[in-house]
């Protein structure tokens, strides 16, 4: 059986979003591989851990895994629905409309709009012109597609469920609810649950936002076959940041590496870690340009990647980090002496 996705992130369900980012963030970091390298078991966690945020951290699919539970995407559709209420209403090419489902029904005013419509006199509809057969057009759905960091960054195939078939819920005959209660059959939807699996490439360096178009993957009426356009949304990374395609990354940095200039160890999207040379007095929120050692981009290179550094204080403070912090705040407090 499926984890609960609050109990994996430690929430309730109640949290807020600000909540469940800020678990999100503190247990990615707890459990990311980078910081527990060869721990299967750290790296289990730390998928579990991305796939809850995924769904708790978007509105919609939270509103969906919170009604329906794991089995939450099975209920996603098209964006495209059906409304039932345009079978029981019409209008004619006058603009004039009449309802079927309307109080006071009036054959008086149906047969005049009957008669506009050219059924009075046979003769008339004999002398109109024959309308052209409507030919079935080629139709572009969409769906969105959440990746990972490391997927923009490589070039990699994702299979992913196309919900294509709309029809009315068999039990529900899509109201959607029995006798007051959720349709157990759609659950809600008002639809038949379906779908096809399709593979789709990502090229390298896409960008959050892009589209990638597939042609020919649903075959609609008169045999028509239809295209989808696939819309990329890349996750949030717990390390990392991605802006404009440009990566970046907070360093935690001891106070007198800060201070004195160390070589620290940066990691990279693509698993590597790279040497920064910090030099002395470095300052808290300081960024460093790493050139090329950023994001892939569509010309088979490389973006940069910034470093911003925060200073990070001993883990455990001794009496004596406390003396020599009390001395230096001594130092501070001293007037300086005037230059001759």
């Amino acid at each position: 059986m499926s984890e609960d996705y609050y109990k994996i992130l430690e929430l309730n369900k109640n949290a807020s979003e600000k909540e469940i980012k800020s678990a999100y963030r503190r247990l990615a970091r707890k459990h990311h591989p980078d910081v527990n390298p060869g721990d299967p078991a750290a790296e289990e966690k730390f998928k579990k851990i991305n796939q809850a945020y995924q769904v708790l951290s978007d509105q919609s699919h939270r509103e969906q895994y919170d009604q329906f539970g794991q089995n939450w995407n099975m209920n996603q559709g098209m964006n495209q629905g059906f409304d039932f209420s345009d079978v029981f209403n019409s209008s004619n090419s006058s603009g004039r409309s009449f309802s079927f489902m309307s109080d006071g029904f009036d054959l008086s005013s149906l047969f005049k709009d009957m008669a506009n419509m050219g059924f009075q006199n046979p003769s008339f509809q004999n002398r109109t012109k024959p309308r052209k057969s409507t030919k079935s057009k080629k139709t572009i759905y969409q769906q969105t597609l959440n990746i990972s960091l490391e997927d923009a960054y490589s070039a990699v195939s994702k299979e992913f469920l196309f919900h294509i078939d709309k029809a009315p819920c068999l039990t529900c005959k899509g109201m959607k609810k029995l006798a007051g209660a959720i349709c157990h059959n759609c659950r809600g939807s008002g639809f038949q649950k379906s779908g096809k699996k399709l593979e789709i490439k990502i090229p390298r360096g896409i960008q959050n936002g892009e589209s990638i178009r597939l042609k020919n993957v649903f075959a609609g009426t008169n045999n028509i076959k239809h295209d989808l356009l696939v819309k990329i949304q890349i996750e949030e990374h717990p390390i990392f940041e991605l802006r404009n395609n440009i990566l970046y990354y907070k360093a935690k940095v001891d106070i007198s590496d800060c201070v004195l200039g160390a070589d620290i160890n940066i990691p990279r999207i693509s698993g590597k870690q790279v040497k920064l040379t910090l030099p002395s007095e470095t300052k808290a929120g300081q960024l460093f340009k790493l050139s090329g050692q950023g994001m892939t981009n569509k010309n088979n290179g490389y973006e940069d990647m910034f470093v911003e550094i925060e200073i990070q204080l001993p883990n455990e403070m001794t009496d004596e980090h406390i003396a020599l912090f009390n001395r230096m705040k001594d130092l501070n407090d001293e007037p300086k002496a005037e230059k001759v």
